[in-house]
């Protein structure tokens, strides 16, 4: 598929007049990915540009042709559609994402999209994803629309602020997520492995919060009941100043109704801090994510 791809970014998409110049290509490696080895290495004379053209033009007609048999390595699609049934991804989103990751992966693809140049606006790149995708500019739009699920589970957004290559105005939700999509078949919630971690034990418990006396009880009633009926949108608001508890008193009422934990990192594992929108994506994309099961999330 990414082989596809690259063709319709040099071939359609015109970007053939970047990586073909006048006396040899732009960047032999692609050339060689591609099976122009006949015209890798000639002499600046013997180099004929129309002739290099003619034949991307067929390559790019015969991949068309053979569509049906081209595919995605399995893992990332089944990777890709477990995830899209957990958070309610639609087939646009889904192939918008499959894109991003191949683009994280395959540095020949990425190659290929930087002849694009930087999009400079959303509309330029909803043009080049729905040409890439072969897929209607309106639906490309309503998939990257702030109100669509791939914003709203946190899993990628479009950066309208900045001017970036295709790869790089299309925002994963962590630096590790496309390589799990690729390389592993984890437990869904390991996909946000950046960003959503399973919370240390309690080092207390309810007893240890007598103090706030009858509101523990209805809490833990409240809890349970949301549990069972799957009640949606139920949040609790701590507060206090730093070191009271909040955290713990989180756990320790989760501990005491059986319930797994996670928290929203301020790290990512490489240590650098996550700034508060991406703090608010992940939490975002666990809502999803973990809706079909039992736990509370620190936030």
């Amino acid at each position: 598929m990414s082989c596809l791809w690259i063709l319709r970014a040099l071939v359609p998409m015109n970007c053939q007049r970047r990586f073909v110049k006048d006396r040899g290509f732009d960047d032999d490696g692609l050339a060689l990915h591609l099976g122009l080895d006949r015209f890798v290495g000639l002499n600046a004379e013997d180099f004929e540009p129309n002739i290099v053209k003619e034949e991307l033009r067929a390559a790019h007609a015969e991949a068309e042709a053979n569509l049906k048999q081209t595919n995605l390595p399995e893992r990332v699609t089944r990777n890709i559609e477990r995830l899209g049934a957990l958070v309610g991804l639609s087939e646009v989103d889904k192939r918008i994402l499959e894109l991003r990751v191949e683009l994280a992966s395959d540095s020949w693809l990425w190659t290929a999209c930087e002849y694009l140049g930087a999009m400079t606006s959303s509309s330029h790149t909803i043009a080049a994803l729905s040409a890439m995708l072969d897929l209607p500019p309106s639906n490309v739009r309503k998939a990257l629309d702030s109100r669509g699920m791939l914003a709203r589970s946190g899993l990628l957004t479009a950066d309208r602020r900045h001017c970036h290559d295709l790869r790089d105005s299309l925002d994963l939700i962590s630096c590790d997520f496309a390589d799990l999509i690729s390389n592993g078949e984890p437990e869904p919630i390991e996909f946000l492995r950046d960003t959503i971690l399973p919370s240390s034990a309690a080092h207390l418990t309810l007893d240890d919060f007598g103090h706030l006396g009858d509101q523990v009880g209805v809490l833990r009633s409240y809890v349970r009941k949301s549990i069972e009926t799957k009640r949606p949108g139920v949040n609790i608001l701590l507060h206090g100043s730093p070191g009271t508890g909040k955290s713990q008193f989180g756990k320790a009422l989760a501990q005491g109704l059986g319930l797994a934990t996670y928290e929203v990192s301020s790290e990512d594992a490489s240590g650098d801090v996550i700034d508060a929108e991406g703090r608010l994506r992940a939490y975002r994309a666990a809502q999803g994510i973990l809706s079909n099961t039992s736990c509370l999330i620190v936030f």
